[in-house]
């Protein structure tokens, strides 16, 4: 099961611009429970913070 609380947490970092923030409930919420989105989400959040090797790396871990 997700955890909702940090999947909520990271959206409002994420909305906020608070992408550090973000990445760190992301990847909370990836050690719970396996999800595409939530990978998408963490490599967005790469992206935005300027982190882009990161970024790619993430983005290579989805599924297609």
């Amino acid at each position: 099961m997700l955890d909702f609380i940090q999947l909520k947490k990271a959206q409002e970092a994420y909305e906020s611009g608070d992408y550090k923030n973000a990445t760190k409930h992301y990847q909370k919420v990836l050690e719970s429970k396996k999800s595409d989105k939530a990978r998408y989400d963490l490599a967005n959040s790469y992206y935005k913070s300027g982190d882009f090797k990161s970024a790619i790396s993430e983005y290579k871990k989805i599924k297609d």
